[in-house]
């Protein structure tokens, strides 16, 4: 069916979730020339699911196949949720929405640039409006796959993993740190996004050092960018 109607389709089911995203060759439709349709496994995130039994998941499954040449989609479903209790309606970016954050990413908008234009753009008010955490998620996997904006998340990580701690600093060279190393121990640097949030730390031995003394007396200061 036609993405605009997976649209549709897509706001009368429960919450759910992507639990894998990949690329394969496409088998969905006939076009001649090779191209590929992207894979989407999706679980169930129903609060009101979770709720009847909070130690297992939910039984129910979905898949999508996109057409990556054409406007085409499946859907598939298996298993029931074990609630039917419909799940809490929050608001979504419907697909005139998403064509808008598309036109204005391209000019270089700002995700809360974006969100505020749909007020005026769609004439919403504050409830009906898409959370930002939505919008900047829609326009950062946009302006990543479609857009190319992802050269300077990898000069980034790269400098990042380039000064990470290895020990054999000196007290004053500036080192980073993360929550969490690879198997080869180098950073794991998120994109931002909320899946893979950006949190590195930067400091020194030395610093390190004025902090080795009881607490009760000093004010702990820390310098963030956000």
């Amino acid at each position: 069916m036609p993405t605009s109607d997976v649209e549709m389709l897509f706001d009368s089911f429960k919450t759910f979730k992507v639990t894998k995203s990949h690329l394969v060759s496409c088998g969905l439709c006939g076009h001649a020339a090779p191209h590929a349709m992207r894979i989407r496994l999706l679980a169930c995130s129903c609060p009101t699911c979770e709720a009847v039994v909070p130690s297992a998941p939910c039984a129910w499954r979905g898949k999508t196949l996109a057409c990556q040449h054409l406007n085409l989609m499946r859907v598939e479903e298996i298993g029931v949720h074990v609630s039917p209790a419909p799940s809490t309606i929050h608001p979504r970016l419907t697909a005139p929405m998403k064509e808008v954050a598309r036109e204005w990413a391209a000019q270089g908008l700002k995700p809360s640039r974006i969100r505020s234009g749909f007020l005026r753009r769609f004439n919403l008010d504050e409830q009906s409006l898409p959370a930002l955490s939505v919008v900047q998620k829609f326009v950062h996997n946009y302006a990543t796959n479609h857009l190319r904006n992802n050269d300077l998340i990898g000069t980034v990580r790269a400098k990042i993993q380039e000064a990470a701690f290895t020990g054999t600093e000196s007290e004053s060279d500036p080192f980073t740190f993360v929550w969490e190393n690879d198997a080869s121990g180098r950073p794991i640097v998120g994109n931002g996004s909320d899946d893979t949030p950006f949190v590195v730390g930067v400091t020194t031995k030395r610093l390190l050092q004025r902090l080795d003394r009881d607490p009760m007396p000093f004010v702990f200061h820390v310098d963030a960018t956000y």
